[in-house]
């Protein structure tokens, strides 16, 4: 197996693992020296943040949409999803569906995961949450969007 397709297959392999839960496989995708840029965190804290997004998100998944690769850059696009019942971003639960779409980017060393950026839409995830401030008056405060949300029913 190429180098390339040895990490397309990682990265696979760690949206498996998301959509599981089988958070402890991430170990073995990751390199001990793992940095999520922009956080600049090793794995235990991209783990940990894995771990609060899915008790965040009752059936949360992340659904490939597209995966290219590079010599040792992967890039993927997936579709996040699931119903918002624990805190996250500082929002309380809204018990909304949510899917969005997100790009993680990846660069492997030495046969593993080495660093991760990923490019979110949060304001359009705040839209589906019903809790983002309107902010199309610059220098106004105004009440927030009302916008159509699902929300899922009570299990």
């Amino acid at each position: 197996m190429t180098g390339t397709a040895h990490y397309k297959r990682l990265v696979l392999e760690l949206c498996r693992a998301f959509n599981d839960g089988k958070i402890s496989r991430i170990d073995d995708y990751l390199t001990p020296d793992f940095a999520d840029l922009g956080v600049s965190a090793g794995p235990d804290w991209f783990k940990s943040s894995i771990q609060a997004l899915r008790r965040a998100f009752k059936d949360a998944r992340w659904d490939v949409l597209g995966l290219v690769a590079e010599g040792t850059t992967t890039v993927v696009r997936l579709r996040f999803s699931g119903v918002h019942v624990g805190e996250y971003l500082n929002v309380a639960p809204t018990r909304c569906a949510v899917s969005v779409e997100q790009v993680h980017i990846y660069e492997g060393r030495d046969g593993r995961l080495a660093t991760h950026y990923c490019v979110r839409d949060d304001l359009e995830l705040l839209d589906q949450l019903g809790v983002r401030p309107d902010t199309t008056m610059v220098g106004e405060t105004k009440p927030m969007r009302k916008k159509k949300v699902t929300v899922a029913a009570a299990s």
